[in-house]
């Protein structure tokens, strides 16, 4: 049985806009979770600029704050490996340091049962600043779309 031309062209019509609904979903999702992601990166970057300023002023606090995240991971180490500050049992964590002189962000499994971390490394004077937060809240923002 031959279809007729206004079943195919309806047919076609309704392939179109659902290829449109699925590419415009994924790239919002796609835009969404960049969004986020750099929103988390100007939180963590922001701490981590005033921890190394306060550091070359040699004025740590301690505790050191979590205004970032409750989950938050922070530690102040120097060039060396030698823990200055911590937050509460983190100071065993060995974070890779940053390639260049800059800061620099990744994503990566701080502890295996827990959601991966956001992680910004900067350098200051003879020591790296860490920053750390779970990427969980943007896992929840995603998948609530």
């Amino acid at each position: 049985m031959r279809w007729g031309i206004r079943i195919r062209i309806t047919a076609l019509a309704a392939v179109v806009v659902a290829s449109v609904l699925v590419v415009t979903a994924v790239g919002l999702m796609s835009v969404q979770r960049r969004a986020l992601t750099a929103n988390l990166d100007d939180a963590l970057g922001l701490v981590a600029t005033d921890l190394a300023r306060t550091h070359r002023a040699g004025q740590l606090p301690s505790p050191l704050p979590l205004r970032v995240d409750d989950d938050a991971v922070i530690q102040v180490v120097t060039t060396d490996g030698t823990v200055l500050r911590a937050t509460p049992g983190h100071g065993q964590l060995t974070l890779p340091g940053p390639a260049g002189t800059g800061p620099e962000f990744r994503t990566l499994t701080l502890f295996p049962s827990e959601p991966d971390y956001r992680l910004v490394s900067q350098r200051s004077a003879d020591a790296v600043v860490h920053v750390a937060a779970p990427v969980d809240d943007i896992e929840e923002s995603m998948a609530a779309l």
